[in-house]
């Protein structure tokens, strides 16, 4: 969906809001968002349920697909394979590759995560599949090709804990909150294993 103005649908504002009820029992310090509609509308669910406010930043945005946009992934692929390379460093035509979002989005977050630890507390950052794994490329020092299968759900909480400025992954993709609620990363109920 790139930047579209893409709204939550009835099934993503409910999964939002488990995600938020889980959020009030322990609540960061600080909610900072993309600036993509889908992702303020997350944040203002989440924003009401804590009761506090939260920031928008560009930074945190999803990948600018360019020329690429309303244009099927399939299609696309097809179109501009070199952009689904799992390097990440093939651009969108008239917009930017995966490399640049990772590269944008982790100098963001490093400079807001560092001035609020100055500050203490958590920030939650309310962002888009992409970003998740490009940062976490980044932060771990892992090539994009490292992240690329790695699968983040609507709705998922991924927790880093930076610490003297060393980064640990403490969980990826969490859904617990989501229940019974469908969500991509759930094992198929009719496989066994």
């Amino acid at each position: 969906m790139g930047h579209d103005p893409v709204p939550l649908s009835a099934t993503g504002r409910e999964q939002i809001r488990l995600l938020a009820e889980r959020l009030a029992a322990d609540p960061p310090s600080r909610i900072v968002s993309s600036d993509i509609r889908r992702t303020v509308e997350s944040a203002e669910i989440i924003s009401a349920r804590l009761g506090m406010a939260f920031d928008r930043h560009a930074g945190l945005r999803e990948v600018d697909v360019g020329t690429a946009k309303g244009v099927s992934y399939l299609e696309a692929a097809s179109r501009w394979p070199e952009v689904f390379d799992p390097a990440g460093e093939g651009r969108f035509p008239d917009g930017e590759s995966f490399a640049e979002v990772a590269d944008r989005a982790t100098a963001y977050l490093r400079a807001a995560v560092i001035d609020e630890r100055e500050h203490g507390g958590d920030v939650l950052f309310v962002t888009h599949g992409g970003v998740v794994r490009g940062v976490a490329a980044r932060l771990l020092g892992l090539p994009l090709t490292a992240v690329a299968a790695f699968l983040i759900d609507n709705a998922s909480l991924t927790t880093f804990r930076i610490d003297a400025g060393l980064v640990n992954l403490v969980s990826w993709n969490d859904t617990a909150h989501l229940g019974g609620s469908v969500a991509g990363g759930r094992w198929p109920s009719d496989v066994g294993g």
